[in-house]
């Protein structure tokens, strides 16, 4: 199967949207910039949605022959090296949270939903998204409180309890909350693939179809949010917490999962990106949605020129690990400097700035403009490729 021009598109968008959050979290005053607020766990969750899609299109095959065995275990190969990828990224990382652990633990987590059809995903997802946002945290609240995340690596084995906790339950990507995204996702790459068969006049209306319901799920969920922020949460949090009305519905709006006090019960409707709520997975679900079907129906129109014109952008979209584990990379000496000079209120261009973000970004589309020239995929997308299908070489035998 040829390469879908929308999907690397939105690739592209979530990575440097990704770079945003990371490298341009504090402006020059020592406040957060609006670009950054808007686009707070919006990339990470499109990244999460878009794996989701990636999956359908990755298990097709097998799933087509009703080799459920290598479907299964080629999804477990993939994981894994993700798994090991991010813990060895987490040694180094020194500011960016790593998700790629929990991104492997999704590819495992999902391998029972692989074969389901979207009539059945959709359902799950908002059920999964609905039960673990309220389960975890209460598992939190019964475990003493939100611990400060962290980036998982090697080094924490040595508290495996602590790790699993931070993975699944109450860490930055919590896997059991997260994987309302990829499963969100795969039902999406089946619709996809199911469309695409038909033709660009199928897919166009997917793609439509799907990023209106996706928007109007976004800005419902948002206003309905807000509303019952400002009547019911915002004076409830002001009682429990003996701060004033304003205060609360600024913690509500800015909420991060990791918050002292977001374990009170009122932070389930926070909108606050990172919140874990149930209002924020379904508004970054909604979001995840809409971004990738308007970059499905955009992609539907480019030409061999434009597609020339945009080789380095979609160069970069399908390399999309690759990208991230040089960004990260490439962050660190930016993160020691903001760290070790203590420039919280005042970095420096090179530690945090709208200027760094755009040295990301070239980086970004120089990788993907080489990876053009030499019509190569990701090195590291090859690795997770070349892992997938030896695992999944054991069971193609034996088909069921």
């Amino acid at each position: 199967m040829t390469r879908i021009d929308g999907l690397d598109l939105a690739r592209f968008l979530a990575l440097i949207a990704m770079m945003c959050t990371h490298v341009w979290v504090i402006g020059a005053d020592g406040s957060e910039p609006l670009l950054a607020s808007m686009l707070s766990g919006k990339a990470a969750s499109l990244f999460a949605v878009l794996a989701g899609v990636g999956l359908a299109l990755t298990s097709r095959r097998h799933l087509a022959e009703r080799n459920y065995a290598a479907a299964s275990l080629n999804l477990l190969g993939r994981g894994a090296v993700l798994i090991l990828i991010g813990l060895t990224i987490g040694l180094v990382s020194t500011g960016p949270l790593v998700i790629l652990p929990a991104y492997g633990l999704m590819f495992w987590l999902v391998i029972p939903f692989l074969a389901l059809p979207p009539r059945m995903l959709i359902p799950i997802a908002i059920a999964w998204g609905l039960i673990f946002t309220v389960v975890t945290r209460l598992a939190t609240t019964a475990l003493g409180g939100v611990p400060y995340p962290y980036s998982p690596s090697w080094l924490e084995f040595a508290e495996p309890a602590e790790l699993l906790r931070s993975l699944f339950i109450d860490g930055a990507y919590p896997v059991l909350v997260w994987l309302t995204y990829p499963l969100v996702g795969l039902a999406l790459g089946k619709l996809l693939l199911t469309a695409r068969a038909k033709g660009p006049d199928a897919l166009r209306r997917l793609g439509l179809t799907t990023a209106g319901v996706g928007t109007a799920i976004a800005l419902a969920v948002f206003g309905i949010a807000r509303l019952i922020t400002y009547t019911i949460a915002a004076p409830g949090l002001s009682e429990d917490l003996g701060i004033t009305a304003e205060e609360a519905v600024e913690r509500l709006e800015s909420a991060r999962r990791y918050a002292a006090d977001a374990e009170n019960g009122w932070f389930l409707f926070a909108t606050g990106g990172h919140s874990g709520s149930p209002v924020d997975i379904a508004i970054t679900s909604g979001t995840a949605l809409a971004t990738i079907s308007v970059c499905l129906v955009v992609g539907l129109y480019f030409t061999e020129r434009v597609r020339r014109w945009l080789r380095p952008v979609l160069g970069a979209g399908g390399a999309p690990l690759t990208v991230y584990v040089t960004h990260l990379l490439l962050a660190v000496p930016s993160f020691l400097s903001l760290e070790l000079g203590n420039h919280y209120f005042a970095p420096r261009w090179w530690e945090q700035s709208g200027w760094l973000w755009l040295i990301h970004i070239l980086v970004a589309l120089g990788i993907g403009a080489l990876l053009r020239l030499i019509n190569q995929r990701g090195p590291l997308e090859l690795l997770v490729s070349f892992a997938g299908q030896r695992v999944a070489a054991l069971g193609a035998k034996s088909p069921k």
